[in-house]
């Protein structure tokens, strides 16, 4: 980070700091990255986070992946950076399990294919009032999107009851991702890659080749249980 220090007065370089918020990417051979892009800076409300624990402790709450109330920084990053983080890698899955103060949550990725991903989740939880498990997706600049078979509209806030489907004329492929059934889910407007460590610096003569899109799954009052993303690929 020595590169920005000069540049940020002394006094404010603690907010402009990256931090570790997303911890997975999923990349596949034809339709390139799909989840993941990297991170927002610390002391934003939106972070591109996997996981959001909310207890209600020190008024933090969270809507959506959007920290919406709280006093302290040091309070709302708890919801949402881990204790701790463990992996466990091999040929045929590769899992993460995050340590909150309130129990464990982690994702399990199975490849099933060459164009079939199993993305499962799990959480063991106490004394939490909601859960949100997200995943930041990919969507290339010429690329367009569907939610439960529609064009999506470009919304703050959209919500997805089955589907979403992520199409590229550029990779030429379509990339549809299932949600669990039954729970509540919104896809959140996309925002560029972060670019700038300390506030846009205009006039900028290109912009980036892709945008992320949080998409956000809710699980009131959570304790011990599992679900699955089913991730497609297809030629377009």
């Amino acid at each position: 980070m020595s590169a920005i220090d000069s540049d940020i007065p002394r006094q404010v370089q603690s907010i402009y700091r990256l931090e570790r918020q997303s911890r997975l990417d999923v990349w596949h051979k034809d339709a390139g990255l799909i989840i993941g892009g990297g991170h927002n800076l610390r002391e934003i409300d939106i972070p591109l986070a996997n996981f959001h624990v909310v207890t209600g402790h020190a008024g933090v709450d969270v809507e959506w992946g959007r920290i919406i109330s709280g006093e302290s920084w040091h309070d709302k990053r708890a919801v949402y950076i881990p204790r701790d983080t463990r992996d466990e890698i091999t040929v045929d899955r590769q899992k993460l399990t995050a340590s909150f103060a309130q129990g464990d949550v982690g994702f399990t990725v199975v490849p099933l294919d060459d164009s079939r991903l199993k993305i499962e989740y799990s959480h063991d939880l106490f004394n939490t009032r909601k859960l949100f498990v997200q995943l930041p997706l990919i969507s290339f600049y010429d690329g367009s999107i569907l939610v439960d078979g529609k064009p999506y509209e470009d919304s703050e806030l959209t919500g997805v009851e089955e589907s979403i489907e992520l199409i590229s004329p550029t990779m030429g492929t379509r990339v549809r991702l299932s949600l669990p059934a039954g729970l509540p889910a919104v896809l959140r407007q996309g925002v560029y890659p972060l670019r700038w460590y300390g506030g846009e610096h205009p006039p900028q003569r290109w912009e980036p080749y892709y945008k992320i899109y949080l998409l956000s799954v809710r699980i009131d009052n959570p304790a011990t249980d599992n679900g699955e993303f089913m991730l497609e690929v297809s030629a377009n």
